[in-house]
């Protein structure tokens, strides 16, 4: 199939007359005209018709020539067929039949079907047959047509494939860095480019949100935006449904969570590519501290990543909390700026693994006015003994369980194999489960000299191998 493309040579019809050029006047009405002519699809045949088709071209199959003498109909509706398989078990696509494309090019190059071209074009990146064996050879012919062949509609679809790359060995990495780069949205880029309908949802734009992917992690490490790079890839990852947004590319969907939160394993993210990627997955994808199964088949790395970003967030929303409860009552604990330098001394080393917090009803209340926290952000804490304000924090260091209250008592640690260790990110817990039996406990006395800092920290590095130097977690 090599000599496809230089096969359609000897069936040139040549105009007799030659190309005037138009007026300069005309030229602005000219250029729109050639974007409205291109912005009408070609419209698909009823599947009762292309069944008819199918059956005519395979009669043909056996003596290609013949297509020199079939109607122009028959080989306008035969553009749709031409990259999908048979109807029938065992049956391939006509493009496969090496004799039959050959002859078929032949006849659409030599009576400068324009319509045709397109339509083949569009079935063509529909399909995207970039596995077989004829992909290149079609490629390579389509572009010589659209080179060769001279009318108002294929200059635009010309200028579409150019600048887009559409017919290019490399197509879908052009296509991806366009869609990355453009400051339009994604769906303008996909008009421009001519590909709507099914080349909107399948096929070259398939190919090419998969190179998006592949390039995502270096694209943004070179962007001088990375949040707006983010957020165009996440506008087309998600396409609006009337039973709501849905991935655009459902097969690729882990693909997607890995390559945002990969090349974060090696190095840190900023606030706002954080913040980004953080809030996408949540809502598209859900907590992995709570929707496990959401996030079945993306690797440990990736989930770590993740995982890491919200012990950030949930230790941080804490310490807000803390500071919004002490301001509306006085019998808050005034002491938690030296809890805060200390767990935020661990934190920052990497050691806290997990984080939950736990609420009572008035602070559950106070979370979600001013911080706008969701169910699924946290847990709720009730029982005896439990006053409307009381918060939990509940981390894990290796293999200890440890808890916080927001008021005057004690840390709590646990070993996770203890029978009393409280689980994390239940949705609810009693306040007996969140004291009861623990390994280790302490009240926090003598904050100002270390005296309980000193304690809890040799304990933890005895325990786990997790050390934090006192001048780290007395620093305020």
């Amino acid at each position: 199939m090599a000599g496809l493309k230089e096969s359609l040579s000897s069936r040139v019809v040549t105009s007799p007359h030659s190309e005037s050029w138009p007026a300069p006047a005309l030229e602005t009405a000219i250029r729109e005209a050639r974007w409205k002519l291109a912005r009408v699809e070609p419209r698909d045949p009823p599947q009762w018709e292309l069944d008819a088709v199918r059956t005519r071209l395979r009669a043909l199959l056996p003596s290609p020539k013949k297509l020199y003498d079939a109607p122009r109909s028959l080989i306008r509706r035969g553009a749709w067929l031409l990259f999908e398989p048979g109807s029938a078990d065992g049956e391939t696509a006509f493009a496969s039949e090496r004799r039959f494309i050959e002859t078929y090019f032949r006849r659409v190059y030599g009576d400068r079907m324009q319509g045709t071209v397109i339509a083949i074009i569009r079935a063509f990146l529909a399909a995207y047959p970039a596995q077989e064996d004829y992909f290149n050879p079609v490629r390579k012919a389509l572009g010589q047509m659209v080179s060769d062949i001279d009318g108002v509609r294929l200059r635009v679809v010309k200028e579409q494939v150019d600048k887009f790359g559409l017919l290019e060995e490399n197509a879908p990495t052009v296509l991806a860095e366009q869609l990355a780069q453009a400051e339009r949205e994604p769906e303008q880029v996909l008009e421009q480019a001519g590909l709507t309908g099914d080349c909107a949802v399948r096929g070259l734009i398939e190919y090419a949100y998969a190179a998006l992917l592949d390039h995502i992690g270096q694209w943004l490490k070179d962007s001088d935006n990375a949040e707006a790079l983010l957020q165009r890839l996440f506008r087309f990852s998600i396409v609006r449904q009337p039973a709501g947004a849905a991935f655009r590319f459902p097969r690729y969907r882990n693909q997607l969570i890995e390559s945002v939160l990969m090349p974060f394993s090696e190095r840190d993210p900023s606030d706002s590519e954080q913040r980004v990627i953080r809030d996408f997955l949540l809502e598209h994808v859900g907590d992995p501290r709570t929707h496990r199964g959401e996030w079945y088949g993306v690797s440990d790395a990736a989930r770590a990543v993740m995982m890491q970003w919200l012990v950030e967030e949930t230790m941080e929303d804490f310490f807000r909390l803390l500071n919004a409860l002490s301001d509306t009552d006085r019998e808050v604990d005034r002491h938690w700026r030296y809890r805060r330098a200390f767990w935020m001394a661990y934190l920052r080393h990497g050691y806290i693994r997990d984080a939950w917090i736990a609420l009572a009803s008035g602070a559950e209340r106070l979370a979600r006015q001013r911080f706008k926290a969701t169910k699924d952000g946290y847990g709720t804490v009730s029982g005896n003994g439990t006053k409307a304000n009381h918060a939990v924090l509940l981390m894990r260091i290796d293999d200890l369980v440890i808890t916080e209250w927001n008021h005057t008592g004690k840390y709590r640690v646990w070993q996770m194999d203890d029978r009393h260790c409280p689980r994390l990110y239940q949705r609810s817990y009693s306040r007996q489960e969140l004291m009861n039996q623990p390994r280790h406990d302490g009240a926090h006395m003598g904050a100002e000299n270390g005296t309980w800092q000193s304690n809890l920290a040799g304990y933890v590095r005895r325990k786990t191998g997790a050390s934090v130097s006192a001048r780290e977690y007395l620093r305020g």
